[in-house]
């Protein structure tokens, strides 16, 4: 029986330790395959995103080339390796644990964890390299990349896990400061222009940067498209979450009680992320925390599932003081009443102008407050992804319908 891998979002130790893995290495071909190196990929919180990522790092970089067999036995990139196996030096930058009090406490936490990585990383390949800490973090980068091809032999694979982790709370309480932070000049944006100008350099030959919105990630357009975001591509629809088949896989792991299905689709509809998706998907965070639940204390209940979903209470408070007007509570009203609205998806968010009902939906879907119900057309119509979700629109809207003037 193998354990299950909550909390862990490292891949080797996920394998070294004989936990569950439901295999997605299939997706390294695709996305070496995809239209561009520079990739963007946004997923809600607790779809593995970051083990996704590790993943892919001990696959790509050359100094894990000798535990291949190791960490990918019985995978299917095992058996199908690419041309680009252990062909990088990979450099990943964590986002998800900024300090985000304020922006100015953001900017050093930012240029922290880029002195951090690339010290670190120095260090991994028996170098040395004083990086100022109180430069701006675009230049703390750049200095990193005019110091460090001295000492490869290879070119890097850029990792940016969780891009935009804070993002959600210093639009609704620091907004113009953070519209400074993503601008032309802002040092968001510069970040991802060095990126850029690296790439161009032939120092970075790829980029992956996961996150939830396409906020961030806009700054990334700059002038000129610099990356591809691949979010809604029906061919990476499944590339991170569990369909109903995998979820399968887990429970044969364990072998909790033949409920457990019926228990999930109880309270979840499941995501679909693409208009031509095949499958509705889970989030694995949460479905593991159900079945060790489910499992491992004898209870059908699905109280930690929902006490998850709970916590979000606050990322939809934060959104909703975003965009204060008379559509966005007409739209609330109408999927608290079991309506789904039709819209065209945004996948770009202009900070500086109003944001339309299409964008107010759109960012609602990011999010994982709601989900795809069918397409229409060249639109789609979206839904309540699950009834913990639809208690959530439902009670809080109660709650706080007098201070929102929502009814």
């Amino acid at each position: 029986m193998k354990k299950l891998p909550i909390g862990i979002s490292d891949y080797k130790d996920v394998r070294t330790e004989h936990c569950l893995y439901i295999d997605k290495t299939m997706f390294i071909e695709k996305l070496e395959h995809c239209e561009d190196r520079f990739v963007q990929f946004l997923r809600p919180k607790h779809f593995g995103k970051s083990l996704f990522l590790s993943m892919l790092s001990y696959y790509y970089d050359i100094s894990y080339e000798q535990d291949f067999n190791q960490l990918f036995y019985d995978t299917y990139i095992h058996d199908h390796p690419t041309r680009e196996k252990n062909k990088y030096h990979v450099l990943t930058f964590d986002f998800s644990k900024l300090d985000m009090k304020d922006c100015k406490e953001l900017k050093k936490a930012y240029c922290e964890e880029i002195k951090n990585t690339c010290e670190k990383f120095m260090r991994k390949i028996k170098a040395s390299i004083d990086l100022d800490i109180d430069q701006n973090p675009y230049a703390i980068l750049s200095d990193f990349l005019d110091v460090v091809t001295q000492f490869i032999d290879c070119p890097l694979y850029i990792m940016v896990d969780e891009c935009d982790h804070f993002s959600d709370e210093l639009m609704s309480t620091h907004f113009h400061d953070f519209q400074n932070m993503i601008g032309k000049n802002g040092f968001i944006r510069k970040f991802y222009e060095t990126l850029k100008i690296g790439k161009e350099k032939g120092i970075i030959q790829r980029v992956m940067v996961t996150g939830v919105t396409p906020i961030i990630l806009d700054t990334m357009s700059l002038d000129n498209q610099i990356g591809v975001n691949i979010s809604l591509y029906s061919d990476f629809h499944e590339m991170m979450g569990l369909n109903e088949n995998e979820i399968l896989q887990c429970m044969s792991s364990v072998q909790p009680q033949h409920t457990f299905m019926d228990h999930i689709k109880e309270k979840f509809d499941g995501y679909l992320f693409s208009k031509d998706g095949k499958h509705h998907l889970y989030p694995p965070e949460l479905i593991l925390r159900y079945l060790d639940e489910t499992h491992y204390h004898d209870s059908e209940s699905s109280e930690e599932l929902e006490k998850s979903i709970v916590k979000e209470y606050q990322e939809l408070h934060r959104l909703l003081q975003i965009s204060k007007d008379y559509q966005r509570n007409q739209c609330i009203q109408r999927l608290v009443n079991g309506e789904q609205p039709s819209i065209f998806m945004s996948e770009e968010f202009m900070m500086d102008s109003h944001f339309s009902l299409d964008d107010f939906c759109s960012l609602m879907f990011y999010l994982g407050f709601l989900t795809i119900s069918e397409k229409e057309g060249s639109g789609i119509s979206l839904k309540i992804p699950c009834k913990a979700m639809q208690n959530i629109f439902v009670g809080y809207f109660k709650n706080f319908e007098e201070d929102m003037d929502m009814f």
